[in-house]
């Protein structure tokens, strides 16, 4: 209920934007505009532009804060509640300040209309105005959620989030593994609470399996395993952590970890490989 009145509130439009329409919507008042009030009329939608990108800079205050506490939240039972209760009130409000845009740019369209101004002043009325609307479209689009492919799944993120996973994964792909298991490392730092989070531990602990860099493998796989007990990847993830640990001299952890995985993944892949890595695996103290 809460977020729902939060949305009303959000989702009326501001007063001022309908008095601009009413007025220019009157035809009878068309030809009592000078080339004055035309550039009054539109320095006053000038103004009003800089109010929506004002609103549109505490939106953003408001996602790095979101962000922020993602991280703080992260062992907290309320993250959902908060995380969600935060995206409803930036999405409101973005969606608010586009149909406050859509109005501005419909104001200005029909006052250049009707003052019948050359194409010359149309041009110098208008084209500050829209560079104005392009900026602040752009900074909307940074906003918004966007989707990401990985094992065939759309996932959801803000667009930093996706921006740092492509970057990351793109470094795995041209075999910079240190660099990428670096990025992944970051990515994981700046987004403990992503929908990608899964996928990002999963590629940073076999980046650093790869480059032997055993102790933050098992760090990075530990971790996934702990906060994504039933993923996909998590199966996969125990095995190159039972690896890890058998490279790092930590026997005993690994038998461990080998034998949780056909408990925890019955009849799959991962559970037939672990099994026989599990009797290849020497027992404590042999050699």
């Amino acid at each position: 209920m809460a977020a729902a009145r939060m949305l009303c509130i959000w989702a009326r439009p501001p007063l001022a934007f309908a008095a601009i329409l009413m007025a220019i919507q009157a035809p009878a008042l068309a030809q009592l505009f000078s080339d004055d009030e035309a550039r009054r009329a539109i320095l006053d939608l000038r103004g009003r532009l800089t109010q929506i990108e004002a609103k549109q800079t505490q939106i953003e205050a408001r996602q790095a804060q979101t962000e922020s506490r993602q991280a703080e939240l992260a062992s907290m039972g309320a993250r959902v509640d908060g995380l969600a209760r935060a995206q409803l009130d930036n999405a409101a409000t973005a969606e608010t300040m586009r149909r406050d845009i859509a109005q501005v740019r419909g104001a200005v369209e029909q006052l250049v209309q009707q003052l019948k101004l050359s194409e010359d002043q149309q041009r110098q009325l208008i084209q500050p105005i829209n560079a104005q609307l392009q900026s602040v479209y752009a900074r909307l689009a940074a906003l918004e959620p966007q989707p990401v492919m990985v094992d065939d799944q759309r996932v959801m993120v803000s667009a930093s989030e996706k921006s740092a996973f492509e970057a990351a994964q793109s470094l795995l792909a041209s075999r910079a593994l240190e660099a990428g298991a670096a990025a992944f490392s970051e990515f994981n730092a700046r987004f403990p609470s992503s929908a990608l989070a899964p996928w990002a531990l999963s590629a940073e602990g076999a980046a650093y399996y790869a480059i032997k860099n055993y102790p933050m493998a098992i760090e990075a796989l530990s971790r996934l395993a702990r906060d994504h007990p039933s993923h996909s990847r998590t199966a996969d993830g125990l095995l190159t952590l039972a690896a890890s640990q058998a490279e790092s001299g930590q026997t005993t952890a690994a038998r461990g970890t080998l034998a949780a995985i056909p408990k925890r993944f019955p009849s799959t892949e991962a559970a037939r490989t672990a099994t026989q890595r599990l009797k290849a695996l020497p027992t404590a103290g042999s050699k």
